[in-house]
């Protein structure tokens, strides 16, 4: 087995802040840090590669890769010859990343507009409160599908100039 390559000082950087700013979204700090780590890795990286050089436990990487695999912004991969499961970037990782965070804003919609059923008629106030925040939540989902579709499809054209 080969030791995975120590992370500069900006790779170290970079991993750490990018764990931290990932929790906004619903990531644990862990999930975070391997998917910082996995932009700065050159090829799929091993879990020995991911619990050496993020200095977290197996339990801890086989949590959090499971977790970003279904995410679908991480990818299991295998070797020939080996028998131990390496983890890589999905094309477009980001824009994966981006889309299942989609999901919990249309969980936000749908309760709202459960809410805006179910709301007694004699609260106008608390009723047009609470549409005006469907209306955004629907114009900030909106929004952001077209940007990933908009990205999929320059993704794309990159990708057949390659």
């Amino acid at each position: 087995m080969t030791q995975p390559a120590a992370l500069g000082p900006a790779a170290e950087e970079f991993v750490e802040r990018l764990g931290v700013a990932l929790e906004f979204f619903g990531l644990s700090r862990t999930a975070g840090r391997i998917l910082a780590y996995l932009i700065f890795h050159d090829g799929p990286a091993s879990f020995d590669d991911l619990t050496t050089a993020l200095k977290v436990s197996r339990g801890s990487v086989s949590t959090n890769t499971r977790h970003l695999e279904r995410l679908g912004v991480i990818e299991r991969r295998s070797k020939p010859g080996e028998r131990g499961d390496y983890f890589a970037l999905t094309p477009d990782s980001q824009a994966r990343f981006l889309e299942a965070w989609f999901t919990r804003i249309a969980d936000i919609e749908s309760i709202i507009k459960d809410t805006l059923v179910s709301l007694d008629d004699g609260d106008p106030v608390a009723r047009k409160r609470i549409g005006y925040t469907e209306e955004f939540y629907r114009y900030v989902h909106d929004r952001m599908t077209a940007c990933v579709r908009d990205w999929d499809e320059r993704a794309e054209t990159r990708r057949r100039r390659s």
